[in-house]
């Protein structure tokens, strides 16, 4: 490989190593690349033993059990909507066989969570799509 294509490759924000590799270079690109998505990805945390929703020690949303669960599910389903029914099972642990759409749990808790989160400036939102519900941060 030439010095010329080295530029090209730059320019596309890619990283090139030759042989002899240093693991160290590798480690610290590799670190570079994991602490850049982690803080972008964990604006938001969720803290089991407070029932907290927060972005910061200033910035937080109190949760009921419920709450916690349902934001909990939404997140181990990022940008993944998520149906009702499957709500219904992992957060309040009811198995349907057939279409429930008599119930509103699911639509009550969503606007419980979006009422306490109107207050914060940029907050998550929980959106409904066609198939289901989705958490946005």
């Amino acid at each position: 490989m030439s010095n010329r294509n080295l530029k090209i490759y730059d320019e596309k924000y890619h990283k090139i190593f030759f042989k002899p590799l240093k693991i160290f270079e590798l480690y610290k690109e590799i670190y570079k690349k994991i602490s850049k998505n982690i803080k972008i990805r964990e604006l938001w945390k969720l803290d089991r033993s407070k029932l907290r929703f927060y972005k910061n020690d200033k910035i937080f949303v109190n949760l009921t059990e419920k709450e916690f669960y349902f934001i909990f599910f939404l997140l181990h389903n990022k940008g993944v909507s998520v149906t009702k029914k499957k709500l219904l099972n992992k957060v309040w642990n009811i198995q349907i066989n057939y279409n429930m759409t008599e119930t509103r749990v699911v639509e009550t808790l969503v606007s419980r969570i979006r009422s306490k989160l109107k207050n914060i400036t940029n907050p998550p939102k929980i959106i409904k799509d066609k198939i289901g519900y989705k958490l946005l941060i």
